[in-house]
């Protein structure tokens, strides 16, 4: 009995040092986009931090020479940003699902109300409207929040509050 008591002791013991060796960050729920001034870069990825004066944004770089992509932490300076953009990630996805589901059931309460054929109205319609709704629903998704920066430091600290709650550390 002491055996086996050790043995699930050295066991359970192991589990937690293996924990231990690699570090689980939480997933990002945020995508950001930031557009610089007088120039057509814009780039892509999550907004890390927001400090006092720039961003930290987390993306990736592809060399096009080697075709090789690695992770890149910019740190972008107020003045050097024209615009930034920031969408929940899988908001589009979301939109069309809740979009079906609603277009889906006002379809069918209308083909219901409908006198002649009722059952393949309702289904019918039902079907019509889900389709719709999905579609409007990816394109309401597709909504991006902008925060309107210019390279002006007032502008910059207008939007630090709001820019901190779509930051991976806020």
């Amino acid at each position: 009995m002491k055996k086996l008591v050790l043995i699930l002791i050295l066991f359970i013991c192991s589990n937690y040092l293996k924990a231990q060796d690699s570090i689980q960050l939480p997933s990002c729920k945020y995508q950001s986009w930031v557009s610089l001034i007088n120039t057509d870069i814009n780039i892509r990825g999550v907004l890390y931090e927001v400090r006092d004066t720039s961003v930290v944004m987390m993306h990736l770089f592809k060399n096009e020479d080697i075709g090789l992509r690695k992770l890149t932490i910019s740190n972008i300076n107020y003045n050097m940003i024209n615009l930034v953009q920031t969408r929940k990630k899988q908001a589009p996805l979301a939109g069309a699902l809740y979009g079906c589901l609603g277009g889906a059931i006002a379809g069918g309460i209308y083909g219901h109300s409908s006198d002649i054929f009722q059952g393949l109205a309702t289904i019918t319609f039902g079907i019509l409207g889900g389709i719709l709704g999905s579609g409007i629903g990816a394109l309401v998704g597709l909504h991006r929040n902008q925060f309107i920066i210019n390279g002006d430091k007032r502008n910059f600290e207008v939007s630090k509050a709001n820019l901190k709650k779509y930051s991976y550390l806020h």
